[in-house]
């Protein structure tokens, strides 16, 4: 009897325990989760308190085998540490920051002017005059008549031809050097700017679909009269013609595409030998400076999943990059990163960023040669396909850098050229045929297209998107010429006008080719050279005014300016030669504040090293051990932002779920299973029982000032 009432009183006591330790269990990261923040919902009830509050931590190898590099638990060893960010409490550190921030400019002092003021280039013409001996010839390169008049319809146009040698030959031309051509007008016209000649010796009988820019001798430059019906044309040097065939390359810029006369042609058989940049309107491109960007419409990118490729030609500033640089940023609805190109970043690496399901972006990058960022017009595109998982740059044309395993998909909400998003990071330079696809292009495709202009014809014509030509020249809208009327909205664009001798690409063959009369013999060059001035406008400077109210930094005003006082000169290849005084209205001296800078408190619930993984195997079920966050008690509570960071969150898998206790138990006795592994990096099978007692955490931030 005696027994059986001790054993009823014990069951009594057990059920009455029981019934007073109700447990409130919120699971958070689980196994299956790929990401390491999330925002869950802890109890949140006024009235109630909790005699203990757990965090019942889970780690398991990936898939439950056993690690092995990059399998299981991952081969090495990182910080780990998880945290609750709760936004009703504030964290604030001391900060400073400049009164004014002034997009592309570094110093402490800038002048500036409200009305415009100019970069100059120095182009050096020349005044030439052939003396001509007791020897003299001329060589003729002639076609079938009827001779036709070429009437160029752009104001800055490009032509280059191949000139075979044996019809130089026929022409009576001999090896040796060359002083002078003349070309025969059938239509007068009246001045043309900046016209010049290049030549060159070539084993080449055609010329491709684009220009050939290496190795050109200038020879002829200066802004000419062209009102007669026949052009000499004295060279201000001497060319050496070797034999070979020889290639002509003809360039202009002008006022007025009807100062152009009708040169003196004849048609040939030929289809091949020489190719002119293609009539209309003026060639131009887009010059971020700091301030300027494009945003696509959200018609152009929302389908976007699968498949990608961004492709443009870039020139990049010689005398601000490298620098952190973002041409392209790309981002979702929740505003994380779909798609981003550095090129570069400060460190002289492209990086190419895209694809993010929520755990993160992907990545490749590779360092760039200098000559290939800047200085010079290159061809760039951005490639990923997430069903193959291959990542792709391509730098004109050829296969630059690739990486592999990249299956995250796409979801853009928002795309910009020329900053991010968030207005940081300006790219500085040029950009011109901006062109997204639904497509992963290949090397071969992107090499057949890059000079030319985009067209039905294409066999990806279908998947472009979005195609920005940018030959407007002025306005804030580019238009789309992919027939999808996708078209940008461009803030504080710069618009740039190339000469003829730079354009590059979007020509077309002609099998038209001129009458030439080309002057050798015994001749001495008298030349003076002249120096004329070209200006275009300064990029404007964003100038943000900063203030302090109370604690907080404020935004005061923006404002656009334009830089005055020293404005550079630069020579044809971009060197700086000289300045030239623009007339100051205002000058900022910059000067630092001091304030607050605050954030939503986090509080650190854990910080641990990952296990180094190499043959570790935590079972199918994982190791768990049990952490007293009771002192947290405040913070866990309500709608929270949990966070495991600083590298090791994605080691092994995690499954993190609090016990919120009630009640007044006699004890606890928690039982825990160690998870560090021994000095050969595998776990024992050890089983203990450990009681933990709470940890002494103040509830302060970790800040050096909490207000």
């Amino acid at each position: 009897m005696k027994k059986l009432s001790f054993l009823l009183i014990l069951t009594l006591s057990l059920i009455s325990i029981a019934r007073a330790q109700d447990t409130i269990k919120v699971q958070t990261f689980t196994w299956d989760d790929n990401h390491r923040v999330d925002s869950f919902d802890f109890p949140d009830d006024p009235d109630q308190r909790y005699r203990k509050i757990l965090m019942k931590y889970n780690m398991r190898c990936h898939d439950a085998v056993v690690g092995n590099g990059s399998t299981g638990c991952y081969e090495w060893d990182y910080s780990c540490n998880t945290f609750v960010t709760d936004p009703t409490r504030t964290d604030s550190t001391l900060a400073t920051a400049p009164d004014y921030t002034i997009s592309n400019f570094n110093g402490t002092s800038f002048s500036y002017s409200n009305s415009p003021t100019y970069v100059y280039t120095a182009y050096t013409q020349h005044e030439t005059i052939l003396e001509a001996g007791n020897i003299t010839s001329e060589a003729l390169f002639i076609g079938p008549e009827p001779f036709i008049a070429h009437t160029p319809a752009s104001k800055t146009y490009r032509y280059q031809v191949i000139l075979p040698a044996a019809d130089l030959v026929t022409g009576s031309m001999s090896i040796g050097s060359l002083y002078g051509l003349k070309i025969g007008l059938r239509e007068p016209g009246s001045t043309v700017g900046f016209l010049k000649i290049r030549l060159k010796n070539t084993a080449l009988f055609s010329t491709g679909d684009h220009p050939d820019e290496i190795g050109l001798q200038e020879v002829y430059h200066k802004s000419t009269d062209c009102s007669g019906d026949i052009l000499v044309l004295p060279f201000y040097q001497a060319f050496n013609w070797t034999g070979q065939n020889l290639l002509v390359d003809i360039s202009f810029t002008t006022e007025n595409a009807s100062d152009v006369p009708g040169f003196e042609f004849f048609e040939s058989i030929t289809t091949d030998a020489a190719i002119e940049s293609v009539a209309g309107a003026p060639e131009s491109n887009l010059l971020f400076g700091g301030t300027g960007t494009l945003d696509l419409p959200q018609s152009a990118i929302e389908n976007i999943h699968d498949e990608i490729t961004i492709a443009f030609w870039s020139y990049g500033d010689p005398a601000l990059l490298p620098a952190n640089t973002q041409i392209v940023d790309g981002t979702d609805a929740a505003g994380q990163r779909q798609a981003t190109i550095h090129l570069p970043w400060s460190d002289g690496v492209v990086y190419w960023d895209c694809g993010n399901d929520g755990t993160g972006y992907e990545r490749i990058e590779k360092a760039v040669p200098t000559a290939d960022f800047e200085g010079r017009w290159s061809h760039w595109a951005f490639t990923k396909n997430t069903t193959t998982g291959v990542m792709n740059i391509f730098l004109n044309g050829q296969l630059f850098h690739s990486g592999t395993g990249k299956t995250k998909k796409m979801d853009f909400n928002a795309f910009r050229f020329g900053q991010s998003l968030a207005g940081s990071n300006p790219f500085f330079g040029a950009i011109d045929e901006i062109q997204v696809w639904d497509k992963a292009l290949d090397a071969s495709t992107i090499r057949s297209w890059m000079y030319r202009h985009t067209d039905a014809s294409h066999p990806q014509y279908d998947h472009l998107l979005a195609y920005y030509q940018l030959n407007e020249g002025s306005g804030n809208i580019a238009a789309d010429a992919s027939g999808k009327a996708n078209d940008a909205s461009m803030a504080l664009p710069t618009w740039r006008e190339p000469r003829g001798s730079q354009l590059f690409h979007n020509f077309s063959g002609t099998n038209r080719m001129p009458v030439l009369v080309f002057l050798q013999g015994d001749y001495t060059i008298a030349d003076v050279p002249t120096t004329v001035l070209d200006s275009v406008e300064s990029t404007l400077h964003q100038v943000i005014h900063y203030g302090v109210s109370g604690t907080d930094l404020i935004r005061l005003d923006t404002q656009f300016v334009y830089p005055a006082g020293d404005r550079p000169v630069y020579d044809e290849s971009g060197v700086q030669v000289d300045i030239i005084q623009a007339d100051v209205e205002g000058t900022i001296q910059i000067q630092s504040l001091q304030y607050y800078d605050k954030r939503d408190a986090r509080f650190e619930l854990l910080s641990l090293v990952t296990p180094y993984g190499i043959r570790l195997d935590l079972g199918p079920a994982g190791k768990t051990f049990t952490f007293d966050v009771t002192d947290f008690g405040p913070v866990l509570k309500g709608r929270r932002k949990l966070s495991v960071e600083f590298g090791g969150e994605n080691q092994e898998e995690l499954d993190i779920e609090f016990w919120f206790i009630t009640g007044t138990p006699e004890r606890d006795v928690l039982d825990i299973q160690p998870i560090w592994p021994q000095a050969r990096g595998y776990f024992n099978e050890i089983q203990s029982d450990i009681r933990f007692e709470p940890r002494q955490v103040s509830l302060m931030p970790f800040a050096s000032h909490y207000k």
